[in-house]
């Protein structure tokens, strides 16, 4: 049986900037790391940076179109700590570049909710869980947006965050991948559409 961890709580506040400098921060270390095991893994594919970089350019006009909040939070990482912003692109992708690369993704979620009367006491409930690789941390960051919304988010190194609000509104994340002999079409990465 494994031993517990404590989870490292990150207070971040401010705009989106402003918060993806402060949690990047506050990461720097696991973020080069994850960063450097990314480029490791894609080696085995025979895929060079360049090549990765390349992939991670065709995500940018999408993310931006979809959600420019996302793009600032993206740029702020690189603010304060050791990796550049396609790097920081990189992480909110890894998912989708593991399928491009390897051609699958590991089975890392399983998520439900229940309200009404599927719930005794009456709450709304939602739960997630993330059958997430050892080597990538989980931490949890309060935020204080500058817009007056506070939130409470389960990070996984700097690849996606699952949260609540002070709205009330909580998400939890599954992603339905096509069959292994079909390729993979760019569209927005897992990381940017969930809330950061």
């Amino acid at each position: 049986m494994k031993k517990a961890k404590a989870l490292k709580v990150i207070k971040c506040q401010g705009i989106d900037y402003e918060i993806g400098q402060q949690y990047a921060e506050a990461c720097r270390e696991d973020f080069s790391r994850i960063i450097e095991e990314v480029y490791a893994l894609s080696q085995q594919y025979k895929i060079n940076k360049e090549q990765i970089i390349a992939n991670i350019n065709e995500f940018l006009p999408l993310v931006e179109n979809f959600d420019p909040q996302t793009v600032d939070f993206i740029k702020g990482m690189p603010k304060s700590s050791n990796i550049g912003f396609e790097e920081a692109l990189m992480l909110r992708a890894t998912l989708e570049l593991m399928f491009i690369y390897a051609g699958k993704i590991p089975g890392l979620c399983t998520s439900f909710a229940a309200t009404g009367k599927a719930v005794k006491s009456g709450k709304n409930l939602l739960d997630q869980n993330f059958e997430a690789f050892d080597n990538i941390p989980f931490v949890l960051l309060r935020i204080k947006r500058a817009d007056g919304i506070d939130q409470l988010c389960l990070a996984y190194g700097g690849i996606f965050e699952c949260g609540l609000n002070s709205l009330g509104i909580g998400i939890g994340m599954n992603a339905t991948l096509p069959y292994h002999n079909v390729s993979y079409e760019i569209n927005i990465p897992l990381g940017c559409y969930l809330p950061s």
